[in-house]
């Protein structure tokens, strides 16, 4: 799934060495606080639990409001859209409580 989304950004296949993409690779302690949600269904969980680790390294700020991987039901990439759900609203409060400590 990450590597079509890639491809659709760049053009191409070769996203990795597209010289578009050059700063995207790059994290540093610079980062801006970054608020990341994905969940237990999410396909982009395994990517978002590495990129939180990586921040956390640098010592940025991140919110990652993950649920346990045995959370019923299971929470696919939208979930956060549906705030009338019970993950959905928490996911919601946290994003803005998040947002309201920026300013």
């Amino acid at each position: 799934m990450l590597n079509t989304g890639l491809w659709s950004y760049s053009g191409g296949k070769d996203f990795m060495t597209n010289p578009r993409f050059a700063t995207a690779w790059h994290v540093a302690a610079q980062f801006p606080p970054t608020y990341i949600s994905a969940d237990n269904a999410d396909q982009l969980l395994p990517q978002s639990i590495a990129f939180a680790a990586t921040l956390a390294g640098l010592a940025v700020r991140v919110e990652r409001p993950f649920f346990p991987n045995d959370y019923k039901p299971e929470q696919p990439h939208e979930y956060r859209f549906n705030s009338h759900t019970d993950a959905g609203g928490v996911t919601l409060e946290r994003s803005i409580e998040f947002l309201l400590q920026l300013r």
